[in-house]
Formats: C-alpha cells, sequence, structure tokens
C-alpha cells in the first residue's frame, strides 16, 4: 500500500482516512454517518483501488439501511469503474438483494461459490452464494463458510445463517432454530454488525426465533427498519400468521420475485400453497415464476406437502400438483428418425408398442391434433368406444414414456391436454430430433434469401446430420398422413442432395460420400446423390471406385428405363478422359 499512497499522495491519504471514519461509523451501527463519511469524496481523483472499496462498502450501508436501489447504483458505478467476474458477481448479488434476480440466475450454477484469491472476498461470496442456492431449494455449500468463520461478531452471524439455511433445505427447522438462538445466546443484539445481517436476511431469524422476532417487532416499532426490510417484515409476518393457522391479510403478499429472493425455497412454495387456497390466481401465478427458476424440486416441496396430510397449505398444495404440469428435471430427447427413441440423463428407451410410436410420431408431424382425429386414423374399423379405450391406455403408455418420473394425477409436462386436443408442448425441456430439422432448413432458407450461403450451407448440413434413418416409418400406413410424411422426407432429400453437392465443392470429398450414401440408403434412385459419389471418388483420384459407382447409377438408370442427364453424362466423360490418361 505504501507505493499506492506515494503515488497518489494527498488524495489517497484522504480516501484512506474517509473510509477509516466510515468503517468506525458502522462498527457503531451507524450506517448513515459511515456513508456521509465518504459522500464528499471526488471518486475521479481517487485510487482505483480505494474507489473500489468505498464503493463496495456504500452498497452494503445502504443495504442495511433497506435502500436497495442506492445499494444497486453504487455497485453499477463500480461494474463501470472496474469490470471483473468480482465485481459483477456483488452487482449480481446486490440486485437479488433488491428483489431483482434475474442477473444472478444467468448461469448460477457456473458462478455460484466464485473464488478470486482473495480469502475475504471469497468467503463474502460463498455466504451469499449459500443463501441464493437456499432460494433455489438447493443444499448450500457451508464449508466455505464455516471452516473459515472467525470469532467476530458479523462472522459469527453469517455462520448461523448459513446454517439455518441448510438446515431448513435439509427439512430440519428445529436445527435451524437452535443455531440462530445459540448467536443471540451468544451474540445478543448489541452489536450492529450481527444485529444488521439478521435484518439482512429478515425472515429466517423471524420465523425461526421468538426471540429475535421480538427483537424486530420492536425495531419497526421504532421506525428502525427501511423500506425494504420493512417489506421483508410484512412477508414475514404473512408467512408467520400462515403457519401457525391464522388469518393473513393476502393481499399483503408480494410479487413473485420478492418472495423468491427473501426466503428459501420450501418456505416460497409453503406461501405459494397457502395463497393458492385463498387467490387461486395469484397462487399459480407464484408457482409458475417458482418453477421457472428453480424447477422441478417445487414439485418435490408440494409432494411432500400433500403427503404430510396436515399442516398449513395441503389443500392448496394439492390443488397445484393436480393443475400444473412441471418441468422435468432433464430435458427429454424424441428420436423420429429410424427407430423411435425417448432419451433422459442417457438413458435411451426404444418404444416398443406401435400404436404408442405412431401417437408420438403423429404428434411430432402436427402439432395439435383432438382426440377423435387421431382414434379415426389409428382405429378406423373400431367403433368409438373401443378406438377410445384403445387411445386411452396408448397415451398412458405415451406418459410413461416421456414422465417416467410423474405421479398419477399430476398433469404431463410433455403431453398437454387441452379440452378435447392433444399437442406436443415445445419447450426447451423437449427436444426432437424432426424439430430440429425444419428449424435448420428455414434458417438455413432465410440466410439463403440473404444472399449468406456458407452459413445457410453449414446450418442446412447440420440439420441433415440429425437425419438418421427413415423419418415416420410407422405412419406409412396412416393414409391421412402420407402426403405429411412424404413430403418432410423429401425435404430431407433435396437438402440432403444440396449439402453433399455443396461439401463436394468445398473439397470435403469424404463427408459428401457419407452423406450421399446415407441419402441411397433412404433412396437408391436419387441419382444426383449418385453423382455425388462418382464426382468424389474422381477428385480423390479413386477410378475403380468411380467405376463401380457409375455402373451402380446406370443399372439404377436402367430399371427407372431413362438415360443419363448431363451432369451425369459429363462425370462418364470425365472418367473415361482420366482412364486414358492412367494408361497412356
Amino acid at each position: 500500500m505504501t507505493p499506492l499512497f506515494r503515488a497518489a499522495g494527498n488524495l489517497g491519504i484522504e480516501a484512506l482516512a474517509s473510509l477509516g471514519q466510515a468503517l468506525l461509523s458502522e462498527i457503531r451501527g451507524e450506517f448513515l454517518a459511515a456513508l456521509r463519511s465518504t459522500e464528499e469524496l471526488d471518486l475521479k481523483t481517487v485510487p482505483v483501488p480505494f474507489v473500489e472499496v468505498i464503493l463496495r462498502h456504500r452498497a452494503t450501508m445502504w443495504i442495511l439501511l433497506g435502500q436497495g436501489d442506492e445499494a444497486v447504483a453504487e455497485i453499477e458505478r463500480l461494474v463501470d469503474l472496474l469490470d471483473t467476474v468480482r465485481n459483477r458477481f456483488i452487482l449480481g448479488v446486490t440486485l437479488f438483494q433488491n428483489n431483482q434476480p434475474q442477473s444472478i440466475l444467468e448461469s448460477w450454477v457456473d458462478r455460484r461459490y466464485p473464488t478470486v484469491g482473495n480469502r475475504r472476498d471469497d468467503y463474502w461470496m460463498a455466504v451469499f452464494s449459500c443463501m441464493i442456492d437456499a432460494s433455489l431449494g438447493v443444499e448450500p455449500r457451508c464449508d466455505p463458510v464455516l471452516g473459515h468463520s472467525r470469532d467476530r461478531a458479523r462472522e459469527k452471524a453469517f455462520a448461523a445463517l448459513v446454517g439455518a439455511a441448510s438446515a431448513v433445505i435439509g427439512g430440519d427447522e428445529r436445527a435451524a432454530a437452535e443455531l440462530l438462538d445459540e448467536l443471540v445466546d451468544e451474540v445478543g443484539f448489541d452489536n450492529p454488525l450481527a444485529e444488521g445481517e439478521l435484518v439482512r436476511f429478515l425472515p429466517y431469524g423471524y420465523l425461526l426465533s421468538e426471540r429475535i422476532r421480538t427483537h424486530i417487532d420492536n425495531q419497526a416499532e421504532e421506525g428502525r427498519l427501511g423500506p425494504l426490510q420493512a417489506r421483508r417484515l410484512d412477508l414475514a409476518r404473512l408467512l408467520f400468521e400462515f403457519r401457525r393457522g391464522g388469518h393473513p391479510e393476502w393481499d399483503r403478499c408480494p410479487d413473485p420475485a420478492e418472495v423468491f429472493c427473501s426466503l428459501p425455497l420450501p418456505w416460497s412454495v409453503q406461501l405459494a400453497a397457502g395463497l393458492t387456497e385463498q387467490s387461486p390466481g395469484r397462487g399459480v401465478e407464484l408457482t409458475e415464476y417458482l418453477l421457472t427458476v428453480a424447477g422441478p424440486v417445487v414439485r418435490n416441496l408440494l409432494r411432500d406437502m400433500v403427503n404430510s396430510d396436515t399442516g398449513p397449505g395441503f389443500s392448496g398444495a394439492g390443488a397445484l400438483l393436480s393443475s400444473m404440469p412441471v418441468p422435468p428435471a432433464e430435458p427429454t430427447r424424441v428420436q423420429t428418425m429410424g427407430e423411435v427413441v425417448v432419451e433422459r440423463s442417457g438413458h435411451r428407451v426404444r418404444i416398443s408398442r406401435m400404436r404408442v410410436r405412431q401417437i408420438l410420431e403423429l404428434l411430432v408431424l402436427r402439432p395439435d391434433l383432438d382426440r377423435a382425429t387421431i382414434r379415426e386414423m389409428l382405429w378406423p374399423a373400431m367403433d368409438t368406444d373401443r378406438g377410445g379405450a384403445n387411445l386411452r391406455i396408448s397415451l398412458n403408455y405415451l406418459r410413461e414414456y416421456l414422465e417416467p418420473d410423474r405421479r398419477s394425477g399430476e398433469p404431463t409436462f410433455h403431453l398437454r391436454q387441452e379440452g378435447d386436443h392433444l399437442r406436443l408442448h415445445r419447450s426447451s425441456r423437449l427436444q426432437v430430433d424432426a424439430w430440429e430439422i425444419e428449424s435448420a432448413l428455414d434458417r438455413s432458407a432465410r440466410l439463403k434469401r440473404q444472399g449468406r450461403l456458407r452459413e445457410a450451407m453449414e446450418l442446412a448440413h447440420s440439420g441433415v446430420e440429425l437425419w438418421q434413418g427413415t423419418p415416420f416409418a410407422d405412419l406409412y400406413d396412416v393414409p391421412e398422413l402420407l402426403p405429411d410424411v412424404v413430403g418432410f422426407r423429401s425435404r430431407c432429400l433435396e437438402a440432403g442432395v444440396e449439402v453433399a453437392e455443396w461439401l463436394l465443392s468445398e473439397g470435403r470429398s469424404e463427408d459428401a460420400i457419407d452423406l450421399a450414401r446415407r441419402i441411397l440408403d433412404q433412396d437408391p434412385y436419387e441419382v444426383r446423390a449418385r453423382g455425388v459419389v462418382i464426382a468424389a471418388h474422381l477428385d480423390e483420384g479413386r477410378l475403380d471406385q468411380a467405376s463401380e459407382a457409375i455402373a451402380e447409377a446406370l443399372e439404377v438408370l436402367e430399371e427407372l428405363d431413362s438415360e443419363p442427364d448431363r451432369s451425369l453424362r459429363m462425370l462418364i466423360r470425365r472418367y473415361r478422359l482420366r482412364t486414358v490418361a492412367r494408361t497412356a
């Protein structure tokens, strides 16, 4: 630090003095005074390392005062000045504390528990990673916090809160309460820094510890809570009243993002179930939000509530489970090219029942169909009752293939029924090879129209690579679907030939041959694909293989009672010239 002071002169010393005064004010619990200690500094003239510390400290003071917007503004200034992994993480955490979780949740699995080589920063970031994990219903990694907490009161508070969050996620609220009560026994409420952290994560102490609840209620009566903390208190009181069987004021329930940022996920789900009992629309809205950010663990928590048979929120949880499709934990992949296969977590299952395969292929090909149409297509000779019964049985099998973890009575996420209509729900959780092929070819066509030929062909190539085997093979004997099936197959063939010819023009002879052979497996009479094989062998100087390919092409044309077209005649002439040159 000394060289820095010498380079900065009086400005560095002035900044250090102001920061020191701010830290002393913080220790005394005078957070507003701490802010005033540094607000007169012209940060443009202060050395960057001091600016970083000052802005981070100011953001912390604003949070402890319950002023979230001001805290976010300080960290946004910091990121503008010094855009680092650490500062971007701090910005995400600050936004999260201000009920704006979108930023920090982007790629959260990869961003959580960052390490930057600074023990203090790594500790602080681990604390907030634990608390955000708890909001997501994920077991926090407590070791980075518990293993490095010292004897300071604030760190004891962090350790107790992280431990409590972990216990709540593990379903042991008694252990969570004991940790917080032990903190109060040891530190009390006289240390402003420890008290500040209890207020920062207010719902934990309020719901788990009677002493902390009384203390916070007293603070509220004395007007010592800022706006952010007051909203947290309203939420905590609402949930506390509901959990003890009272009659909370549900109209005071905040928006879903604030609930999510304020509570560990089990409490958020419990609140959603209670809200559903009183205001179904708002309960569903909150649950849908939680499903979006936290995923299938929400369904598991609702199941736990239903299985308990008692307790607040039981009926609301049951209503949510029976009405809301929940995305599976892992994406489901459906293969309709060749064998019909469903794949989850690397485990591939071939669908053995033909009618089940047909229904799945049909819904892939035509995304929205009514039950009567499906019944008439697949069981045309049966009466309505027998055909309907067969359809119900086949649909049950299909649901099991698509979502084996779904329980009876819970709606499927992938296969949706709206009235009498059935459809496959398109989402990031359902990957279908035929849809991906169509999407790639559609985007390729748009790029081609824009004159971006190379990009168009690379994209078409990626789509054609998914075309492995006969598409919708089980639907060829369904007359109503034959035009759709043949149309899809023809589009794949045309795109495949075009890509094979492009690969050949790019000097990628082996890739061109591989694709052309796949095309010929599907349609032996595709003469352009045979031309690609001949040309690729000629390009590589393999005259014997070229001769065999020419003979095969001529044999096919003879079967079709057709003559070689101009391109094939040119390839034959090229072959003959190369043969003469080789023997000369």
